[in-house]
């Protein structure tokens, strides 16, 4: 059993991991996430032990704190159990024949059943899907997720051959479980986006999305739940373009250009229009940290789902929103204060994630894609500065490449290197692991 720090500031989340090689050529193994305001060696011993049941090899193993055992079980319920009185998650993998379809699929190519494993996710008690996509264990650790306010077990399968085609097939059968929800909605469609052919991914993306959305909409006729679904909505939507962000900076097409945010921005829109003055009225009260939440949640609306070049209408409301807003938070460190709590403090969130938001927003920022008609212009040359802390918050080495390059033109030459050392600082922690 090993410990590594997540990153070198986050000092309130250790990534707990114990692993064992099955096979020549099959790793298995299981990492469990929780925050912590303790000293490392007290953590380790709340930690008992995770059992998890791997239903391609027919077999359990028992991670404690300095091994892993495998034993053979007749069993056939597939399940993830943290042994803790008062806590316990199960898995949403529960049928033998999604693993049936990755045989049959790597037999096809010459390639043995024990390849056939992959990724699986679980849900905590609140409903918040975690994964953790192992590569190369555990050189190159990409985590998706993040802590949640109490224990959460992530189970990985990794293998040498595993592609996009083969991750997309489990996270359809998964998603057909979970894309509905909102809390999880995010992180799917993250996994989807990735790994899915654009034809096969948006029909099922965008039917979850509406089904939703009428569910919301439905309920928003009841006037004393407004500032709840209000609430709910606007948490939902940030899980979901906050996911999109993530993609981008793996690389992949601007965010502007996914077709599946049609559905969330139709989505906002009837919801805006349907409460607009209950929106308007949270963001003028402020009266609690749920409310400053929102505030941040319409902020990242603003900027994913109204890009420029949207249609008037889109635009128009964007306008509206933000002019709104800053028209009650003048003060530009007040207004920055609520944007970085809303962002950092949410339930699901991740350091690394907030960074990559904190640099494209502030890139941005600096390139008028938020025209400075729109907001004071000390607020966007506070905002650029006060982000660029930020950045140094990373964990995985393809991230860091990437989100270095994606944002190059964003950084000035002599600032290149202080970013490239801290880039440098975050991947020690995962360098030289056995």
């Amino acid at each position: 059993m090993k410990i590594y720090p997540v990153s070198p500031i986050q000092r309130y989340c250790l990534l707990v991991s114990g692993r064992k090689n099955y096979g020549a050529d099959m790793n298995v193994g299981a990492c469990l996430y929780f925050p912590v305001d303790l000293d490392s060696s007290i953590v380790i011993n709340r930690v008992s032990k995770c059992l998890a049941f791997h239903p391609a090899l027919n077999a359990r193993f028992e991670i404690s704190q300095d091994e892993c055992i495998y034993q053979s079980i007749d069993d056939t319920d597939n399940f993830i159990e943290y042994l803790d009185s008062s806590y316990e998650v199960k898995s949403l993998i529960g049928d033998e024949s999604i693993f049936q379809h990755y045989r049959e699929w790597y037999a096809t190519r010459g390639v043995s059943r024990n390849h056939a494993d992959l990724v699986s996710g679980v849900v905590s008690r609140n409903k918040h899907i975690e994964y953790a996509l192992y590569d190369e264990i555990p050189r190159r650790v990409s985590i998706i997720g993040s802590p949640l306010d109490g224990y959460t077990i992530c189970l990985s399968f990794h293998h040498a051959m595993c592609d996009a085609t083969s991750v997309s097939i489990l996270h359809q059968y998964l998603n057909d479980y979970i894309l509905g929800v909102p809390s999880c909605s995010g992180m799917q469609l993250e996994f989807l986006d990735r790994c899915v052919n654009e034809d096969e991914r948006l029909p099922l993306v965008q039917s979850r999305q509406l089904q939703y959305w009428e569910r919301l909409l439905s309920s928003s006729k009841d006037e004393s739940n407004a500032s709840l679904i209000d609430r709910e909505a606007s948490l939902c939507l940030s899980k979901v373009i906050h996911s999109c962000d993530i993609r981008s900076m793996f690389g992949s097409r601007k965010v502007t250009q996914f077709p599946h945010l049609c559905a969330l921005y139709e989505g906002l829109e009837a919801v805006t229009r349907i409460s607009r003055r209950n929106i308007i009225s949270t963001i003028d009260n402020r009266r609690s940290a749920e409310d400053s939440r929102i505030i941040g949640c319409m902020f990242r609306h603003l900027i994913w789902c109204f890009p420029e070049g949207a249609d008037s209408s889109r635009a128009a409301l964007r306008k509206f929103l933000v002019a709104q807003a800053m028209r009650h938070y003048q003060n530009v460190d007040v207004t920055l204060d609520l944007i970085l709590e809303a962002y950092s403090t949410q339930q699901g969130r991740f350091p690394a994630l907030d960074a990559g938001f904190s640099f494209r927003i502030a890139g941005m920022v600096k390139t008028d894609v938020l025209s400075k008609s729109e907001i004071v212009p000390q607020y966007i040359d506070a905002l650029y500065e006060r982000l660029k802390i930020h950045l140094h918050v990373v964990i995985d080495g393809d991230l860091a490449t990437s989100y270095l390059v994606y944002n190059k033109e964003f950084v000035a030459p002599n600032e290149l290197d202080i970013f490239e050392k801290r880039f440098t600082h975050a991947l020690d922690h995962f360098k030289g692991v056995d």
